[in-house]
């Protein structure tokens, strides 16, 4: 089991809406051996607050078969929408292997619009995909 600093606070967000701005962090963990296991934090969700202050703290339960230096978490500031899908404010990346070296982390993560991911892990994820979708054509090679 890890036990994570808590998420304190998201300061100075630039988002604009028309609407009520709800904002909340979600951390997501990413790594092999975590099918069973959870994977998403979230804090509640801030009413029109640029600077919402959450102080919440996070807990993972990990695979015992690898080490911390296998794990990312992917920390994103979303706003909060009913009955539509939750829009991203922003993206950060933390290795969980600097976490764990330091005993805690105390940082400030500048969000990005999104990953970066460049043309060889682009290649990658899509054969990934494609090898784990893929499926025999229903009219050809049927024996009955």
């Amino acid at each position: 089991m890890v036990f994570l600093p808590p998420v304190v606070a998201a300061n100075d967000l630039k988002w604009q809406t028309s609407g009520i701005f709800r904002p909340f962090v979600e951390v997501n963990i990413i790594g092999p051996h975590l099918s069973d296991k959870k994977r998403k934090f979230a804090t509640k969700s801030k009413n029109n607050s640029w600077s919402p202050k959450y102080n919440e703290s996070i807990t993972f339960t990990l695979g015992t078969e690898t080490g911390p230096e296998c794990y990312e978490l992917q920390v994103c500031v979303k706003d909060y929408c009913f009955a539509r899908e939750d829009r991203t404010v922003g993206i950060a990346i933390l290795q969980l292997k600097d976490i764990m070296q330091r005993g805690s982390c105390a940082c400030w993560l500048p969000m990005g619009r999104r990953i970066h991911m460049d043309d060889t892990g682009l290649t990658v994820a899509k054969e990934f995909v494609k090898l784990k979708s893929d499926t025999r054509s229903a009219e050809e090679g049927s024996t009955s």
